[in-house]
């Protein structure tokens, strides 16, 4: 079912960014209640520094992400924040292709080493018709959403990004998220 959420103008603080390792400095500390962060990206800044950046400075209890695509560094490092105790549970909704496609055998050994980590810790993935990119936060300091243009992989093109803590939206994607892995098709 389509879904649609209002909500009223927030303090927004904005940046440019050109390089990932420098996120923390970029940004500063989570983003507090009422805020949203916007980060235009210049390449090397992908939504995989984001998970690291909350994942550095708080507990992620539950990691939902929606995106088309998660790239084999992104693998490894969902599975090392697993083993250092900072990613407790985890759903992913990727793109259809990332499972099918026959043409790139890179995306469909993707594809099966994401769902041999999610039976090794008992997350979710699903494959569906799917080109949404958000990862919601559910941590020790606060529910987090990250809006974004890129998939869950390095990031050689211009990115945006949208970082809030904000719990009705954090609900209202997961209820989405949510329906969208039990459709089956």
């Amino acid at each position: 079912m389509d879904r649609v959420l209002r909500q009223r103008r927030r303090r927004t603080t904005c940046a440019l960014y050109v390089q990932s390792s420098h996120l923390e400095d970029l940004i500063g500390p989570l983003p507090e209640d009422g805020e949203i962060v916007k980060v235009v990206s210049l390449a090397n800044l992908s939504a995989a520094g984001f998970i690291r950046y909350i994942a550095d400075a708080t507990t992620v209890r539950e990691l939902i992400v929606s995106t088309y695509r998660i790239g084999p560094n992104t693998l490894r490092q969902l599975r090392r924040l697993r083993e250092l105790g900072h990613l407790d549970r985890a759903t992913f909704v990727v793109g259809r292709l990332m499972s099918r496609d026959k043409r790139k055998a890179s995306a469909v050994q993707y594809w099966d080493d994401l769902t041999e980590m999610c039976q090794r810790y008992g997350w979710q993935c699903v494959s569906r018709d799917n080109h949404t990119k958000l990862a919601l936060f559910d941590t020790d300091a606060g529910k987090f959403v990250l809006e974004g243009s890129c998939n869950l992989n390095e990031a050689p093109n211009y990115e945006q990004f949208s970082l809030c803590r904000d719990a009705e939206l954090y609900d209202f994607y997961a209820a989405a998220l949510r329906e969208m892995m039990e459709v089956r098709t």
